[in-house]
């Protein structure tokens, strides 16, 4: 009997465990794990590159630290028009900067004495507070601050002690959190520290020069303000202490107020566990910031500070709530989750804002969701508001966020769906699926769901028990992220071979790809912690490309490069923070590509073995592309052949070729297995044609 081909083309099978493997169809696969099915072919993913690092500064010293703690939020400020991307980690915020120095050439090192290098580099373009990295041949590598800055040279802090070359570029991200210091009111409080006066801490001796000055609630002359005094770069002499009195530097010496118990000798912003990730809500050129651990920060471009909520009922004004699960901003009111207030947390509460003042609240604007589950994260579908619970072992619930048209009880809860919650507050993604049927796709108790506004059902019946396989106490740490340009929602999780990091938590080394278009499923290894993207306000340039030039996957004039083009990010476990799908390699390491066919028998069901004669590949051209193909029989898990395929053109096309590979096996279930482990080396595989002829009987 001759052979005949039996061809897998158009592929939209993808990642299938709910049937044995010799009963899935022929597109599907056992795993895909570094690589998805697009438009129907079989393709590596694309590597990232690091875009930039969280840097903390300690404002009495100066001294700069690379954040060694997850990346807990990457967000984005709307001013008008203007976009600026923050990042976020358990501790600080930090803003992107576009326009930086790079790769600037440093010709010497000398000691400046003092524990002061003198760094000489022409033309430097940095400024006095700058936080730069320095790399290269010398003894003097590391992230310093800038100081005592000349026309051709610097300073930086650190014991000299040898000469060398090397280069030195700003980070990308600055610490906007540094700086400042905390107050509350006084008695005798008559001082309102204005722009560039002196402020001085009673006790530290401290001084400051006051860029501004944040009255969070109260009134100076009531004195009973609560706020925040920005200090200028660089003009901080000493510490301020914790609950100290603060003055006006000079004589008579007036009283600001006196410094926060808790946070004036402290730089951090947030405090809270790897779980509590930060989500902002813009409206009118403020954006709101909520961790779910701490009181509400806003960001008004310039500086960063606390946002009070008086509920008018002690006589205030004063703070009354202490911390918000969720913040979003609907018909035209701020509207927060899971709060607490005086000390209560309030698990099932909506509280909302008047109409267009964010900052006036009424004790009694609130809506309790009459439900025993515990608030768990909210996204939009379409125009409508939806809250995910979570009530332990009982599952969880889907209630909507309604506008009622009244304006005494503007908003109302109505209940979706009583079966499935969400269990990752991160983990809420609002896509198009197959169809084109609006959903938000999410992570429940025991299966990835999609709620379309009137129910939540399971949608991986191709993978059932997968969310089962992952380490439940991670689940908290799962993100969700709408990768539109690959049709894909993509969720982090922590597989069972994920390692325990040094601080106890186990957290995600995984992704799972959900081709929304096909409803097929991938997965690929990437420490994902939070996901985000932004427009950045320039275009790429070559000096901005980390990757060697043969590991680059894109073209100069790519479209996604430009400026206002959108820029996919994730922050990793480690306070850094890259581009997604950028490259042919992971920040300079090798990609896994990692595929298992179905078992390929066309005459099984017939009771018949198979000869698998050969194998025809259809790949995209690509002489710098190649995969293994490694060939198994029956149920071994011990391959018998190895075959290698370079995608280099065959003939005369220059977009597809087709290779062949020998195979001349017989078994009652073939097996093959494709992939490689390395960078600049990405295949795409648009058919495969196995030829059988059918051989003996199976019994």
């Amino acid at each position: 009997m001759a052979y005949k081909p039996f061809p897998i083309y158009d592929m939209k099978g993808g990642k299938v465990t709910a049937r044995e493997p010799w009963l899935i169809p022929r597109d599907a696969f056992k795993t895909i794990r570094g690589g998805y099915l697009k438009r129907g072919v079989l393709e590596k993913r694309r590597g990232t590159t690091i875009f930039g690092q969280i840097v903390s500064v300690n404002t009495a010293t100066k001294v700069p630290t690379l954040s060694t703690n997850p990346v807990m939020g990457i967000v984005n400020y709307f001013n008008g028009d203007t976009e600026t991307l923050l990042t976020m980690d358990k501790n600080r915020v930090n803003k992107f900067e576009s326009n930086i120095v790079t790769g600037v050439e440093i010709t010497a090192f000398a000691d400046g004495g003092g524990g002061q290098v003198v760094v000489t580099a022409a033309a430097h373009g940095l400024s006095d507070d700058d936080i730069v990295t320095i790399t290269g041949d010398n003894d003097n590598n590391g992230t310093f601050n800038v100081q005592n800055k000349n026309a051709g040279d610097f300073e930086i802090t650190d014991t000299f002690v040898a000469t060398g070359t090397g280069l030195v570029s700003q980070e990308q991200f600055v610490d906007l959190t540094r700086f400042s210091v905390r107050y509350k009111g006084k008695a005798g409080q008559n001082y309102n520290p204005l722009v560039n006066e002196v402020v001085k801490g009673a006790t530290s001796g401290a001084t400051g020069t006051v860029k501004s000055n944040i009255v969070d609630s109260g009134s100076v002359g009531d004195e009973d303000a609560a706020g925040t005094i920005v200090f200028a770069n660089g003009s901080i002499t000493g510490t301020f202490q914790a609950n100290e009195e603060l003055q006006e530097n000079g004589t008579p010496a007036n009283i600001a107020g006196q410094s926060d118990t808790t946070n004036a000798a402290s730089d951090d912003e947030f405090t809270g566990d790897n779980t509590e990730f930060v989500q902002i809500a813009n409206w009118n050129d403020v954006g709101y910031l909520t961790n779910d651990n701490d009181v509400i920060r806003k960001y008004n471009g310039t500086d960063l500070s606390r946002f009070h909520i008086d509920l008018d009922v002690e006589g205030g004004p004063d703070n009354d709530v202490a911390r918000c699960g969720l913040i979003f901003v609907v018909r035209s009111r701020l509207v927060i989750f899971d709060t607490t207030e005086r000390g209560t947390r309030r698990r099932q509460r909506g509280r909302f804002s008047n109409i267009e003042a964010p900052g006036i609240w009424s004790d009694d604007d609130f809506q309790d969701c009459p439900t025993e589950a515990t608030i768990t994260g909210g996204s939009w579908l379409g125009n409508e508001l939806y809250i995910f619970f979570a009530n332990g072992s009982e599952g969880g619930e889907v209630w909507r966020w309604t506008y009622q048209h009244d304006p005494d009880l503007p908003f109302a809860w109505d209940r979706v769906d009583k079966i499935e919650g969400g269990y990752a507050r991160g983990a809420l993604v609002e896509t198009k699926v197959r169809g084109g049927v609006d959903q938000i796709i999410t992570v429940a108790q025991e299966n990835l769901i999609g709620m379309d506004g009137t129910r939540a059902s399971t949608i991986d019946n191709k993978i059932p028990d997968f969310v089962l396989s992952w380490l439940q106490m991670s689940i908290a740490y799962s993100q969700g992220f709408l990768l539109k340009a690959e049709r894909q929602v993509l969720i982090s999780y922590a597989s069972e071979e994920a390692a325990a990091h040094a601080d106890g938590n186990t957290y995600p080394d995984s992704i799972l790809y959900l081709n929304y278009d096909d409803l097929n499923y991938a997965t690929a290894v990437l420490d994902v912690h939070v996901f985000g993207k932004s427009r950045l306000e320039s275009s790429l340039t070559f000096a901005d490309i980390a990757e060697a030039f043969e590991d680059v996957d894109f073209a100069p004039d790519d479209v996604g490069l430009q400026a206002g083009a959108p820029t996919n990010l994730y922050g990793n476990h480690a306070g850094k923070i890259f581009k997604l799908n950028n490259s042919l390699a992971d920040d300079g390491a090798a990609i896994l590509f990692d595929v298992v066919s179905a078992d390929l028998n066309p005459f099984v069901l017939q009771g018949f073995e198979a000869r698998l004669g050969f194998i025809d590949f259809l790949c995209s051209v690509d002489e710098a592309a190649s995969f293994e193909v490694q060939s198994f029989l029956d149920n071994d898990s011990v391959r018998f052949q190895t075959d290698t395929v370079t995608c280099e053109a065959v003939g005369p096309s220059k977009e597809l070729s087709w290779h062949r590979v020998d195979v001349n096996a017989v078994g009652f279930a073939h097996r093959i297995q494709l992939g490689n482990n390395a960078t600049g080396n990405r295949p795409r595989i648009h058919a495969v044609v196995p030829w059988f002829e059918q051989a003996g009987r199976i019994i």
